[in-house]
């Protein structure tokens, strides 16, 4: 009998540390993102790739700062994203700065299951439920149907077979490659992983996780996609590709037409902080402050009334 209530107790010992561990769980994780057009001046004339393998790896391997100079030398865009991820217990936020947007921050919180896109510039914040993505989804259900009925009999049902293709399609799973090598990136020991995703090759340089910061993200992550995510996302989540390890640069060598040319995105990590994000970045701005309040929904619907 002692020996069933010690063990009792020891399990509720462990439950409880291990729930209030996750849920005091806090971080300040600085990240910067560039987008950098190719220039292919940088592949010298004397150099022939047998395979397009090799001219993506050569690619990836350029410095960030000559593939920096070469854009501008051209006089091309480069695009700048300085990030910021909170964590604290329950909350999330990640705070965005760039030239395109200005400040913008979402905040989310696991229990209350609603998220807040806050558009610091516009004074504006879009408030988002599993509810109105619902919506959206229904909404974008009847229009397809409307617009399936004014088509002729033979092109409504190529585009319906086309479209249960895709529905019926089996999830793509991506799988992460080392590749043996090593560099230190930010301070960090790194491997590098290869991922490959349609006209996307992917170098993910990870390193050992020493503050039990994956499993947090992994946590805030499924709470997102359980709610928010869409049918046909399939994107490569860096922080669960490569099991237990912290992915502090990523670069990805994209030619698809959506991006108009070659780029290389890359996304470091330059600071992890284990500590108590202060309480004003999970504060939603109100009226008192001048912001405007409205669901997704809404905004939809003003957009849809001002198109017509």
């Amino acid at each position: 009998m002692y020996k069933s209530k010690l063990i009792s107790r020891t399990l509720f010992v462990f439950v409880f540390f291990t729930f209030t561990t996750s849920l005091m769980a806090q971080y300040i994780i600085k990240q910067i993102e560039f987008e950098i057009p190719i220039s292919f001046e940088l592949i010298p004339e004397d150099i022939e790739f047998e395979e397009q393998e090799d001219e993506t790896n050569f690619i990836l391997n350029i410095p960030e700062n000559k593939l920096k100079e070469a854009a501008i030398a051209e006089g091309r865009e480069i695009k700048k994203e300085k990030v910021t991820i909170y964590l604290d217990g329950e909350d999330f936020a990640v705070e965005t700065q760039s030239e395109e947007m200005g400040k913008v921050t979402m905040i989310f919180n696991t229990k209350k299951n609603v998220l807040y896109n806050i558009m610091w510039s516009q004074k504006k914040v879009i408030r988002v439920t599993a509810e109105d993505m619902e919506k959206i989804k229904e909404k974008s259900r009847v229009d397809t149907e409307k617009m399936l009925k004014n088509l002729l009999p033979e092109m409504r049902d190529q585009i319906k077979a086309e479209m249960d293709r895709e529905k019926n399609k089996p999830q793509v799973k991506y799988e992460a490659i080392s590749t043996g090598k090593k560099m230190k990136i930010s301070g960090f020991n790194c491997e590098e992983y290869r991922v490959n995703k349609d006209s996307d090759v992917i170098a993910i340089w990870a390193t050992l996780d020493e503050y039990g910061l994956v499993k947090k993200v992994e946590q805030v992550s499924q709470k997102l996609d359980e709610l928010f995510k869409s049918d046909d996302d399939e994107d490569v989540d860096e922080w669960q590709i490569v099991s237990g390890k912290i992915p502090i640069q990523v670069r990805t060598y994209t030619t698809s037409t959506m991006m108009g040319e070659p780029t290389l995105i890359i996304k470091t990590i330059t600071k992890i902080e284990k500590k108590k994000p202060s309480a004003d970045k999970f504060k939603i701005p109100g009226v008192n402050e001048g912001f405007t309040q409205g669901s997704m929904m809404d905004m939809m619907m003003q957009r849809m009334s001002e198109e017509q």
